[in-house]
This record gives structure tokens, sequence and C-alpha cells, in this order.
């Protein structure tokens, strides 16, 4: 049994037991302008960034790449419903799917140059696993 889900459980039943009910600031935005835990050399530049609503390269990288993948699953998704496995069209689709991926795989690498902490790397995708999930109809977490 792992901490985050003994907190999962306690925060679950927190919540349905009201001890989350009228909270200070209930309803409202939370407000996390607290730049005590970044580095004071790098805090003007995180003021900067977030007041332009701007974030890190390798951040909108990560998200260019979530969009990226949804847009081809969700493609591939949409022709799957329509075509049988032995279509030439879901053929074709396959093919360039398989070559969308190996792009998103190149952003992937380039990705994990980029983040600051190795936890941020993200994995390669298999793409004829992504096929199969797609053809199942995985739920499309990553």
């Amino acid at each position: 049994m792992s901490f985050a889900w003994i907190a999962e459980q306690r925060i679950e039943a927190a919540i349905e037991a009201g001890e989350f009910d009228n909270l200070p600031g209930a309803g409202r935005p939370l407000q996390l302008e607290d730049d005590s835990l970044i580095d004071p050399e790098w805090r003007l530049a995180h003021h900067l960034l977030r007041n332009a609503e701007l974030a890190p390269a390798w951040v909108e990288l990560d998200v260019r790449i979530r969009r990226e993948l949804e847009a081809a699953r969700r493609l591939l998704a949409d022709i799957a419903a329509r075509e049988s496995e032995e279509s030439p069209i879901w053929g074709r689709a396959v093919t360039v799917f398989f070559q969308r991926v190996e792009k998103i795989n190149q952003q992937i690498e380039l990705l994990n140059l980029m983040v600051p902490l190795e936890q941020f790397q993200r994995r390669r995708l298999d793409p004829a696993r992504e096929v199969r999930r797609v053809q199942r109809g995985d739920p499309q977490n990553d």
C-alpha cells in the first residue's frame, strides 16, 4: 500500500465527512504567488514568465507533444471506427500514424534534453502499442 493511496483515501473520507466545507476562500481561485521556494536568483524570471502567461520552453514543448499525440490518436480512432483492419484505408492510416509517432518521439528526445529534472522526462512511444490502445479504446492518459 503506497503513501499516496493512503493519503488519497483519507482526503476522500474527509471530503465525504464535510471537513473541507466552509474553508476560508472556498470557491475562489487559489493564490499561488508564493515564490519562497524558488531560488532567489530565479524569482524575477519566474515572475515575468508567469505575468506574461509564458512557460519555460520545455513545458511548452511538452504541451505541444501531448496535443500532437492526442490529435494523432483521435484521427486514428475516427478511422478505426469506420474502417476494418483489412481495409487499405486503415493500412494507410496506420502508416501515417507510425510516421506521426516517430516525429513525436523525436520531439520527446529533444524534450528529455531540455527538462531540468529526470522526473520530467517522457518515454519514447511504441507506435504498435499506441495502435493497439486506439483499437481497444483505452483511455488516452500518459
